[in-house]
């Protein structure tokens, strides 16, 4: 399954939501990858939901939180998983590889374990590699070499999400 995305929410701070789903309506994407910020583990999107609803552009896929790449904490699980609820026509939740694979934890059952309650919330784990910025650079070789990061969600039976500027930024051919 391909799908081709824009990503809003809380990376493009100089866009408002209502301007990225204008931006959408008239885009040869699929649908809308939602960032959301990290307030709302504890408020719901309602905002970004209620635009959903208006717009021909659904938001098909949310994306973890941007400050929680370097780590996931395991009790913010459920929490980050649950926002997809509020978005019927998003069937995909992306995480970071290096959530979940870093120098505070290494272990592959943590992902997953996130993956089965995405499974009870009706949407599919996929997860992302890294680009080689700041400390990312410093983590296992399976967030950051596009090879290794392949083997590695083949192994788990894992959805690949391919970020083409992160792919670009380990001197990937994206073209």
């Amino acid at each position: 399954m391909k799908k081709f995305t824009l990503e809003i929410g809380a990376k493009l701070r100089e866009f408002t939501p209502e301007e990225m789903f204008t931006l959408a309506k008239n885009s040869p994407v699929d649908g809308l990858d939602y960032i959301p910020h990290m307030h709302n583990l504890i408020f719901d999107p309602t905002r970004v939901a209620r635009l959903n609803k208006s717009f021909n552009k659904q938001v098909i896929s949310i994306h973890e939180p941007l400050y929680l790449i370097p780590y996931a904490p395991s009790l913010l699980f459920e929490r980050m998983i649950r926002i997809a609820d509020f978005f019927p026509q998003a069937d995909i939740y992306v995480v970071h590889l290096s959530s979940f694979l870093n120098a505070l934890q290494n272990n592959p059952n943590k992902i997953l374990y996130l993956n089965k309650i995405a499974k009870k919330h009706g949407v599919q784990l996929a997860v992302e590699s890294n680009p080689p910025f700041f400390i990312l650079k410093y983590y296992p070789q399976a967030t950051l070499d596009p090879d290794v990061y392949a083997a590695f969600c083949i192994k788990h039976n894992l959805k690949m999400t391919l970020d083409t500027s992160h792919i670009a930024a380990v001197g990937g051919n994206i073209v």
